[in-house]
């Protein structure tokens, strides 16, 4: 097995993980509407909202929005400047798609290297929300894993936007 093989087979793996993952984040999406709905019905109905529910929202969030950053990433759904790029000449375009998924890299991969302290941090201090004591590392280790994710993504993304680009 060659070197383009095994790099094609570990991003494959990293995209069905993502995809699998994509999994937690709709069904985090699911209890967090039926949460919100439960606790404004409780509130305005019975004056009675459910103890503790918008800490486990704000827990939730963190899942969904790593999450769906990851996804985002796979299935190439970032936002891009089409508008301004697409009429720039084929080689520019593909300069400029090169440069884009080398400054996300460069923001990305950092970020992946300050979470996985953090996680190991908060796991060692024991943080916890303060009405239901839901502890934050696994939230961290959500972020961190997610944020490798996506690097490695936009590292795929990048050599192929450099292959590309050098192609005549």
């Amino acid at each position: 097995m060659n070197v383009q093989q095994l790099a094609r087979r570990a991003f494959t793996s990293v995209e069905v993980l993502v995809k699998a993952a994509s999994y937690v984040g709709i069904a985090a999406l699911l209890v967090m509407m039926l949460l919100t709905v439960a606790d404004v019905l409780l509130r305005y109905v019975f004056n009675s909202p459910i103890f503790g529910g918008m800490e486990i929202t704000e827990s939730l969030l963190v899942t969904l929005s790593f999450i769906s950053i990851a996804y985002c990433s796979v299935v190439d759904g970032q936002v891009k400047m089409e508008i301004l790029v697409g009429h720039l000449p084929g080689r520019a375009q593909r300069a400029v798609e090169a440069f884009g998924y080398l400054l996300l890299l460069a923001l990305m991969g950092p970020m992946t290297g300050l979470f996985i302290p953090e996680a190991l941090y908060m796991q060692r201090v024991g943080e916890e929300s303060g009405l239901l004591g839901i502890p934050a590392y696994p939230f961290y280790w959500v972020a961190a894993v997610c944020c490798l994710l996506v690097t490695l993504v936009l590292l795929r993304n990048l050599v192929g936007a450099l292959f590309r680009l050098v192609k005549p």
